[in-house]
């Protein structure tokens, strides 16, 4: 009986495995190199579209430009602001807030009679930057002395009248500026129905508003 020869078969098989691990590295490089490629003729894409820590993303759509920011939490300066035509291909535009003022979460990124808003909660209370271009300059953040309360939504009732949609189901009317609250939160019941005939138009729209952002997070 011939003898097989063990330590040859041994090296030999490494060399295999070792040559199907470099083929699948090159595979896995290609791919990389083209996650962020849209492929015109399938119309197709691979996620994720921003590689990181990007949560919560805002997007407002000017025309046939969007914008985004999200969550940046310790990380200053804060509110990144990134532009796209096509919601796949991004590049970062500018940051909105160089002011220190704690950890920010959810934004909310909004146009409003052509100035740009960006309300967030950080450091325990709700705040508000604006700009005249997404480009900025961008204001030095303003306390809108809501404290409790995260993830605030703006929106415009029928009435032309601006509102935030804030957690736990509280509303709370602005300004005609958006940079100060008129009372102070109330909760959106039966009874605030009765109180305050815009409430339910607030809800209405901001039903519209979430829906929206979580189509686009998903």
């Amino acid at each position: 009986m011939k003898k097989i020869d063990v330590k040859k078969i041994t090296q030999i098989s490494i060399v295999v495995i070792a040559c199907l691990g470099l083929l699948e590295s090159c595979g896995s490089g290609k791919n990389n190199a083209e996650k962020t490629v849209v492929n015109d003729q399938a119309n197709t894409y691979q996620n994720p579209v921003l590689g990181g820590d990007y949560p919560d993303p805002s997007v407002l759509r000017v025309g046939e430009d969007f914008y985004m920011t999200h969550s940046s939490f310790e990380y200053y300066p804060g509110l990144l602001i990134w532009h796209s035509t096509d919601l796949v291909n991004w590049e970062r535009v500018c940051h909105a807030l160089h002011t220190y003022v704690g950890s920010v979460w959810a934004p909310d990124l909004i146009m409003h009679n052509d100035k740009y808003y960006i309300y967030f909660p950080a450091g325990g209370t709700n705040w508000v930057v604006t700009a005249d271009s997404p480009e900025g300059p961008w204001s030095d953040p303003v306390d809108l002395q809501l404290p409790g309360f995260i993830d605030p939504g703006h929106v415009v009732d029928m009435e032309g009248k601006r509102h935030l949609y804030l957690s736990k189901g509280y509303t709370v009317p602005l300004s005609d500026d958006g940079l100060s609250v008129l009372v102070s939160p109330y909760l959106i019941t039966m009874v605030g129905f009765s109180r305050w005939n815009g409430a339910q138009n607030v809800f209405a729209l901001n039903r519209q508003n979430r829906r929206l952002k979580m189509a686009i997070s998903i």
